[in-house]
């Protein structure tokens, strides 16, 4: 059976010109791989400013499994593997990129075991908070970030694989000049995937930038600064 899902596609890791005010988590992704019986490994992609970060890499990072209703079933604890800088490049080979930027990646990875249930499961991730240079968001500095996939009902899809993007977006482009980006994603299943641009989800605070476990699916989104356009 093939089964058509819509992908969100979230815009993460793009910043025009990071300064001494870039201090947190840049963004990342989760996914799953079905690995037989009832378990399941699963990826959780974090990104991070490295040159002025002041958030470390969590370890354990907290992925929570919620069934439909919302109510927690387990906490996975994934433990840091270590992290890989990223290389940084231009969509213009006339300029170097600026020697003030790093990003750093660390892959987190798990098993667990999720025995058919109604409704599925959903996998989330919470941390606080975005670089303070991001100009379109209210006090970005405070907000959080989602990341969250689900795995759906038996009765829907069995044995079943999670769309995982292809590539990391640029850390940063120049301005003026246009951006041509692959942002689409491949499916192990070869289900069919539909896009479409969305809000971002906001997640962890600054009295909390770590929770565990994270919040219950219902998440708000983060808040858009009207000023900016």
């Amino acid at each position: 059976m093939n089964y058509k899902r819509i992908y969100r596609v979230f815009i993460f890791l793009l910043a025009i010109c990071a300064n001494g005010f870039s201090t947190h988590i840049v963004g990342g992704d989760i996914f799953y791989d079905y690995i037989g019986g009832y378990n399941y490994r699963v990826t959780l992609k974090v990104y991070r400013d490295c040159l002025n970060g002041q958030a470390p890499f969590d370890n354990p990072a907290a992925v929570g499994v919620f069934d439909n209703a919302g109510s927690l079933v387990t906490t996975l604890m994934l433990p840091l593997p270590g992290s890989l800088q990223l290389p940084l490049t231009l969509n213009n080979p006339c300029y170097q990129p600026p020697a003030n930027v790093c990003v750093e990646e660390a892959i987190y990875t798990d098993t667990v075991s999720l025995p058919p249930r109604s409704g599925g499961y959903f996998l989330s991730y919470q941390r606080c908070c975005r670089n303070h240079t991001i100009l379109n968001l209210v006090n970005p500095g405070s907000v959080g970030a989602t990341y969250m996939a689900h795995v759906p009902d038996p009765a829907i899809k069995t044995n079943n694989n999670a769309p995982r993007v292809k590539n990391y977006p640029p850390v940063f482009l120049c301005a003026g000049l246009p951006l041509v980006f692959d942002h689409s994603a491949t499916d192990p299943d070869g289900d069919s995937l539909a896009y479409e641009l969305c809000d971002p989800y906001d997640g962890g605070s600054q009295a909390n930038p770590m929770p565990v476990p994270p919040s219950a699916p219902g998440y708000s989104y983060v808040p858009y600064d009207a000023a900016a356009g």
